[in-house]
Formats: structure tokens, C-alpha cells, sequence
């Protein structure tokens, strides 16, 4: 069944179902845009968003989006061009937020939280399971298509920005924020965006293009930040892992180096993976790791005058402190002990870390090892 969706926008009517919606103005948009389908400078009638039909890649037409939209009652009559957002999300909500001038609709695939543990199959994917943030940002008033493009920056700038603020690591951010996945559009006078669009637009909104790309700041912010909360997003802590460099069968393989006296066969390394997985829902192991990670970051970009780690320096023993603790955290006093090992001779992923993280994922390690060798 079709839902109704009202949104701030002259002359326009919204076509929206679970997994697709539609804005549809004869008088015409003008568009610029990175999406899959109508990407660039456009002047449409139609924009959407949908995960509907990834079958076809990119190659979609209108005559198979009409067919495909078999939801809608009356049937959809599709005509001149469109601008619109194609993704494979499983399950997208859409978000819209209006006002007088503006209005956004965020297209993000509801968030559901799992434990690791329970879900061991899935981990070959799991960084590349991020959602998409969509954005169809629509300005109810017409522009010419130098403001536009400024208009599209601000846009682009302020779900960068959001994402940036939200503490997501750099890698994992592109992949949240892929840009073809945008939308910025202006209600039009003509069907052509290039046909004397400067002397048909209202010249005082065009003067006061400042306060209009600073209206776009806070709205898409605003926006973005809602459909986030709503969605119930948030990161793991494989996540921050996956950010540094690092997955669960380099740190089973690191483990494997040192072990001795037993045979290093499928079914130990499936032991040790499941009990890396289980210590990661530890709060404290949590903690530790996250206080070492965000503390290799700040050193990395050198934010603290008075510290240079560059060379790791032997006085800088910080890093072993967390790397124990987490080992203890996990298995007690005989991790510690382990610990030590794998902290000197530092086998496999281990010896390529920063003066911080290498240290705490020896202490994961160590205190996994000693855990899974109890029994």
C-alpha cells in the first residue's frame, strides 16, 4: 500500500512505499545530483530513492521503474526525466523533515544490533555491512545553477560533517557516506535548466545565497543527526578494530605463531575466533581498547604538543598497561604472563600496529589464548 507523505514543496505530490518514494513536480526540478540514475546537472520531474531494483544496476529506465511499481493503487503514470538514488539496503526507512524553504528526505536502512558471538558466519562481511546515507535535499525556491552547486556543496559538507562529528572512523565513514547517494534540487520555472534560468530566478534569493547555504548547514545536519538517532545506528567495536588495519583471522593467525605443544588445526582456530568474539562483549576489554585507539589517533596527528611517539619510545609504557590489563581482564594472572610473549616478539598483524594498538591486541590475544587453553 502506498503511504501518504506530505512534504513543503509547490506543485508536487509524494508517492511513497516501505522500500520507495517519489516526488513529482510537472513543472519541473532543476537538479544536481550523484546518484545512479539522472546523475549531474538535470532539469526532472520525477526524484526518488529506492531499493527496489539493484537487479539491474544502473541501467534503469522509466518504463521499468513504472513497471516495477506494482505498490501503488491507483498505478503510477511516469513521465519526462528523473534523478534518482538506487541502493542494495534491505530494509530502508525514509525520513523527512520540512520547512518553509527546505526539505530533506534521509533514506537509512533500519539499524539492527546483533552480538558477535551469535553471529560468527557473518563476519567475512561484517565491515562491508554499513548503511548507506541517502539525501534528497529540495529547495522551494527557484536558483540559478551556480547557486545550485553551492547549495549541493553545503549539502555534501554538512552529512560529511555529521558523520565526522559522530566519531566515525575515516575508512568506515566513506563507506556510511558514498557519494552517489545525493540529491539537491530547486523548484523550477522552465523544463530546460540552461534556458535563461538567471533572468527567470528571483534575483533577492540569489543575493542572499549566504543565508540560504546556511539554512542547508543546519537543516541537513539536523536531518542526518534524526534519521541516525531513529535508525538505532551505531558502531561495534569490530568496527573500530577493522578501522586500524586489523580482522579476526589476522588476530587467529597471530595467535597460532605462539602456540605450542598442541596441533594448530581448524577446529582450535574456530575456538580461539569464538573466544575473541565473546571477550569483544566485555565492557572493560571495550573500554580498554577504545581508551588505547582513540589515544593512538590523537598521536598519530600529533594534537599534544609535549608527545612524539613516532619512534615508539622505550618510555612510553602506557600501551603495555592496557595491553595487561586487557589480558587479565580475560583470562586473570596467567594471561599477564602470556601477554609478555606476544608483546616481544610481536608475531604476525601484531608487528604492524602503532606504539598503542600493538599492545592492546597482543593483551586480546594472549588473554584469548590462555582462556581457550582452561578447559
Amino acid at each position: 500500500m502506498e503511504k501518504a507523505t506530505e512534504i513543503n514543496i509547490s506543485d508536487s505530490k509524494v508517492h511513497q512505499t516501505s522500500d520507495f518514494i517519489l516526488i513529482r513536480r510537472k513543472k519541473g526540478f532543476d537538479s544536481i545530483s550523484l546518484c545512479e540514475v539522472g546523475s549531474g546537472f538535470k532539469n526532472v520531474e520525477n526524484i526518488f530513492c529506492t531499493s527496489i531494483f539493484t537487479e539491474k544496476g544502473c541501467k534503469i529506465t522509466d518504463d521499468e521503474i513504472l513497471n516495477k511499481s506494482k505498490n501503488y493503487t491507483p498505478p503510477m503514470t511516469f513521465s519526462g526525466a528523473s534523478a534518482g538514488i538506487v541502493n542494495n539496503t534491505v530494509n530502508q526507512n525514509f525520513y523527512i523533515k520540512n520547512s518553509k524553504d527546505l526539505t530533506t528526505i534521509i533514506g537509512l536502512e533500519k539499524f539492527k544490533k546483533e552480538k558477535l558471538s551469535d553471529h560468527l558466519e557473518k563476519l567475512e562481511s561484517y565491515p562491508h555491512n554499513l548503511p548507506n546515507l541517502d539525501i534528497i535535499l529540495i529547495i522551494n525556491q527557484p536558483l540559478s545553477s551556480e547557486n545550485l552547486l553551492l547549495c549541493f556543496k553545503a549539502a555534501l559538507e554538512s552529512k560529511y560533517f555529521v558523520l565526522e562529528n559522530l566519531g566515525i572512523p575515516l575508512n568506515l565513514r566513506s563507506k556510511l557516506s558514498n557519494d552517489n547517494s545525493i540529491i539537491v534540487a530547486s523548484t523550477s520555472f522552465s523544463n530546460n535548466l540552461h534556458d535563461n534560468i538567471t533572468e527567470n530566478v528571483n534575483e533577492d534569493i540569489n543575493e542572499n545565497i549566504n543565508d540560504l547555504l546556511n539554512s542547508i548547514n543546519s537543516f541537513v545536519t539536523e536531518s542526518c543527526n534524526n534519521a541516525l538517532e531513529q535508525s538505532g545506528f551505531s558502531l561495534g567495536i569490530l568496527d573500530y578494530i577493522y578501522e586500524q588495519g586489523i580482522n579476526i583471522d589476522d588476530m587467529v593467525e597471530a595467535g597460532m605463531e605462539l602456540c605450542v605443544g598442541v596441533e594448530v588445526d581448524s577446529a582450535l582456530k574456530d575456538k580461539l575466533k569464538k573466544q575473541i568474539l565473546k571477550s569483544l562483549e566485555d565492557l572493560n576489554v571495550i573500554a580498554l581498547l577504545m581508551a588505547a585507539f582513540r589515544v593512538e589517533e590523537t598521536f598519530q596527528n600529533h594534537r599534544v604538543r609535549e608527545v612524539n611517539v613516532d619512534d615508539d619510545p622505550a618510555y612510553l609504557y602506557t600501551d603495555e598497561v592496557l595491553g595487561i590489563a586487557i589480558s587479565n581482564q580475560i583470562a586473570g594472572t596467567k594471561a599477564t604472563f602470556n601477554f609478555k610473549r606476544y608483546d616481544e616478539e610481536k608475531p604476525g598483524i601484531i608487528s604492524t600496529l602503532g606504539p598503542m594498538v600493538d599492545d592492546i591486541i597482543a593483551g586480546l590475544i594472549a588473554g584469548c589464548m590462555s582462556k581457550i587453553f582452561e578447559e
